[in-house]
C-alpha cells in the first residue's frame, strides 16, 4: 500500500512537472511570437516609411527639378545603404528615357560648338555613373570646359544664349564688321558678358570665348532638363521580394516643358 502511495506521487509529481514544462514551453512560444509580430509590425512600418519617400515620385508630370532631387536621393541611398559593407540591401534603379525626343533637350544647332551634347537616357542598373554626370552637373561641366563659373553664372549665360551667341550668326564675311547691327550686337554680348562673368567677351582669349560657349550650351541642356516633365511609368516600377521596399523607378520624358 506504502509503495503504491509513493508510486503516485511520483506519478503525480511528473506530470505536474510535464504541465509545468508544457505551459512553460507555450508561454515562451507566446512570447517569441508576440515579439516576432512586434519586429514584424515594425518591419513594415519602416517598409512604408522608406517607400513613402519615392511613392510620390510615383504619378504623371513630374518636373525635372523633382527628377533631380530624386536622382541625388538614389544615389545618396546606394552609397549609403546599397555600397556599404554590411549592409545588404538591394541598390536602387532609376531609368530616365527621353523618348527619342533628345533634340529638344538640346540648344539651336546655329549655337553648335563641336556637338556639346550632355543630355542622354539615364540608366544606373550597374552603377551611378549615368546619373553621376546629371546629378553632380556643375563638376560635370568643369571638368568638360575647364571653367570655373558659378551656377548663378551660368544660368544667365543660358539664358542670354542667344546675345553670346548672336554676331556669330551673321554671314562669314569682313563686311560684316561695318554693319550696324553686327556692332550692335558685339556690343551686346560685350555688356551681356561683362554683367556675367565681369570681363568682355572681346577681352577673352580665342580659348576662354570657346570654353564659355562651351560651359553656355552645356548648361542650357541642363536647365532644359529642368524644366522638362516626365510620366513614371507605373507598371515598370519594382519592389525587392522579400523586403518590400522600391528598388526600381522608371520615367519618360512625356514632351512637355514649363
Amino acid at each position: 500500500m506504502e509503495n503504491a502511495t509513493k508510486a503516485l506521487l511520483i506519478a503525480g509529481g511528473i506530470f505536474f512537472g510535464l504541465i509545468i514544462i508544457t505551459a512553460i514551453i507555450f508561454a515562451y512560444t507566446q512570447i517569441v511570437d508576440y515579439y516576432r509580430s512586434e519586429q514584424e509590425i515594425i518591419k513594415t512600418e519602416q517598409v512604408v516609411k522608406f517607400n513613402q519617400q519615392y511613392d510620390r515620385y510615383i504619378r504623371n508630370d513630374v518636373r525635372g527639378n523633382e527628377i533631380l532631387s530624386l536622382i541625388n536621393k538614389i544615389v545618396d541611398y546606394n552609397k549609403r545603404e546599397a555600397d556599404t559593407e554590411g549592409i545588404k540591401f538591394e541598390r536602387m534603379i532609376i531609368q530616365i528615357s527621353l523618348d527619342g525626343k533628345k533634340s529638344e533637350f538640346k540648344y539651336p544647332k546655329k549655337y553648335d560648338v563641336e556637338n556639346k551634347d550632355i543630355i542622354m537616357d539615364f540608366n544606373n542598373t550597374r552603377s551611378d555613373n549615368d546619373i553621376d554626370k546629371i546629378s553632380n552637373m556643375m563638376q560635370t561641366i568643369q571638368g568638360n570646359t575647364g571653367v570655373n563659373y558659378t551656377e548663378a553664372q551660368l544660368q544667365r549665360c543660358a539664358t542670354e544664349i542667344s546675345n553670346i551667341f548672336a554676331p556669330d550668326d551673321f554671314p562669314n564675311s569682313d563686311k560684316k564688321n561695318a554693319t550696324p547691327s553686327w556692332v550692335s550686337a558685339c556690343k551686346k554680348r560685350n555688356s551681356v558678358v561683362q554683367s556675367i562673368i565681369g570681363k568682355e567677351y572681346d577681352a577673352l582669349s580665342a580659348n576662354e570665348q570657346l570654353k564659355l560657349k562651351e560651359a553656355t550650351l552645356e548648361y542650357y541642356q541642363f536647365q532644359r532638363f529642368k524644366r522638362a516633365h516626365f510620366d513614371c511609368e507605373v507598371s515598370k516600377v519594382e519592389y525587392n521580394k522579400e523586403t518590400g521596399r522600391i528598388v526600381k523607378l522608371v520615367f519618360k520624358f512625356n514632351g512637355k516643358f514649363e
